[in-house]
């Protein structure tokens, strides 16, 4: 009898989830962002920050830093195996695919340029790579595809690459 119950404890710890949340300062874009779990492999991610981003006019390609907001669903799939290979799963440490939507708003900092317009964006899907280290520290990258939209440019689709750096500030785990 104490070996079943043994058995059906280790059981129900051994499938990996995700925190319940994750409140994370991004560092090498100034700002904060906040995960919420919808299930055991599904998120809402939202991010308020200074956001990198491509200017894109009529004949030039500019990189310039915006404030932006950024807004995510994410899907992780590689939970599972990373937890089967002994891997570190804690903190949202897997893969995902995500659809994502960035909209950045206000003047460029950049004292070179004036701005083009009042808001531009990007929206499409992503691959990324999450992992969490233990003492907090987390890098996030993103590869993928979206659409570029202006407020008074036509859009164009474009190659999409993220990449963060920060530390998980506050989080909830999943109680096992």
């Amino acid at each position: 009898m104490t070996l079943l119950l043994y058995s059906l404890s280790v059981t129900g710890q051994s499938a990996p989830g995700l925190d319940i949340y994750q409140l994370k300062a991004n560092v090498l874009f100034p700002g904060l962002g906040f995960e919420k779990a919808l299930g055991i492999r599904q998120s809402i991610f939202g991010e308020a920050s200074l956001l990198p981003g491509l200017q894109i006019t009529e004949r030039i390609f500019d990189f310039h830093i915006f404030p932006g907001v950024e807004g995510q669903y994410r899907y992780y799939i590689s939970m599972k195996r990373r937890a089967a290979r002994g891997r570190r799963v804690a903190g949202n440490s897997a893969d995902y695919l995500t659809a994502s939507a960035t909209l950045y708003f206000g003047k460029i900092i950049d004292i070179k340029q004036a701005t083009t317009g009042s808001y531009f964006g990007i929206a499409g899907p992503s691959y990324g790579i999450q992992r969490t280290m233990e003492n907090g520290f987390y890098m996030r990258t993103e590869f993928g595809v979206g659409y570029y939209f202006y407020d008074n440019i036509k859009g164009a689709v474009l190659p999409v690459v993220k990449v963060r750096l920060g530390w998980v500030i506050s989080s909830k785990l999943r109680s096992q």
